[in-house]
This record gives structure tokens, sequence and C-alpha cells, in this order.
């Protein structure tokens, strides 16, 4: 397996965080290490430019959780209507755990749609229908639209 090398600065006010993919991220050093017992052991970083540090796992689905889940197993039992409860039985985890773990994910998903929906350019404006999610409720449905307009 490859050593992990970070893309960014993590830390917000540094100058190299938001920055264009394609430039290489170079400004960082090795700064030591630490072990836990969810990851073993964890490479730190110092960013030469700022001097904070971070890690490896700032980077990861799983920052500063204590134990790993599969996502994969638990996007399976979402799809197929599973409830929280039952993913929490199924996992052994508490249904917060389901819940934060889900959540941290859903963000990422869109994260990652909203990076992907500004190299989009149609021709035409477009207008999708909306979907309608009840995962809260009945009472409190969630419609999600969303609209494309030509520059």
């Amino acid at each position: 397996m490859e050593p992990f090398l970070p893309t960014f600065c993590a830390s917000p006010v540094c100058e190299l965080h938001n920055r264009p993919g394609h430039l290489p991220y170079t400004q960082f050093i090795a700064w030591g290490h630490y072990s836990t017992r969810a990851f073993g052991r964890v490479q730190r970083f110092r960013c030469t430019l700022c001097g904070k540090t971070f890690s490896s796992q700032t980077f990861r689905l799983d920052y500063y959780a204590k134990r790993l889940f599969d996502y994969e197993d638990i996007a399976r039992r979402l799809c197929s209507c599973e409830s929280l409860s039952a993913i929490g039985r199924a996992t052994r985890a508490s249904v917060d755990s389901v819940s934060n773990r889900i959540s941290r994910a859903s963000r990422q998903a869109l994260a990652f749609e909203s990076e992907l929906a500004s190299s989009r350019h149609p021709d035409e404006d477009l207008a999708a229908d909306g979907f309608e999610s009840f995962c809260l409720s009945q009472y409190h449905p969630r419609n999600v639209r969303h609209y494309l307009k030509t520059q």
C-alpha cells in the first residue's frame, strides 16, 4: 500500500487550503506519528507555510471516530429500507453511531456532487423534478430540486 500524502493543508486559514487540484501540494514535512486502537499507527504532517500540524486521519471519512464501519454495508442496508435500529443491531452499534456515519457519508457525497456540478455546462436550461424524501418523518418532507441554468 502506498503511503498517504496530503493533497492540501488542513488548516482553513492557510493559503494552501483552497487551491487548484491540479497543483501538487509539496509544502509539508513528516512530523512524527501516534497510535490508536482503531487505526494503528497514524502519520502526522506539518505545513511548512503556516506551521499547523495534521494527520492522515484528518482527511478520512472516519475522522475522530473510535470505531470503523463498513459504509458499503450501511448503504446496502439503507437502500433495502432497513431502519436505523435494524442497521444498528446488524452492525452491533447504537442508532446514534449509525446515524452519525450516514450523515458523514451524506456530507461527503453532497460535496462531491457539488464539485461535479461546477464542471457541468449544459447547452440549454434544465429543470428536473424534485426528489421527495420522508426520511425524517411524513410531517417534515424534504424536497430536493436542482436547476441548471446556461451561462
